[in-house]
């Protein structure tokens, strides 16, 4: 049962992103948090708490944990992630995992 409910949660996902169009071809984000753990050598950072990640082009990721692996240009949002864009839209996943 988990499964099942797993992958129509992975597919939700998947459209929402499409139907919202977050392309975030940011080069870089902005990250503000309560804890900030930086990792130079790897170009590494993980925020913890309250955290918002903004890109050039206005959209804010809102999460309670973001991994962001520069070098990988990869973020992962986790817990209570909501992501807004330029024109208002909102969309809520439980995790978002982010590949540029």
């Amino acid at each position: 049962m988990q499964i099942k409910n797993r992958k129509k949660l992975i597919i939700i996902c998947l459209l929402s992103l499409f139907i919202f169009n977050l392309n975030l071809s940011a080069e870089e984000f902005n990250i503000s948090a309560k804890e900030v753990t930086l990792d130079n050598e790897n170009k590494i950072l993980v925020g913890k708490g309250s955290v918002l990640a903004k890109d050039s082009e206005g959209k804010q990721i809102y999460a309670d944990k973001i991994t962001y692996e520069k070098l990988k240009e990869f973020l992962l949002a986790e817990g209570n992630v909501k992501i807004t864009d330029i024109d208002g839209n909102i969309l809520k996943p439980i995790r978002l995992p982010m590949i540029k």
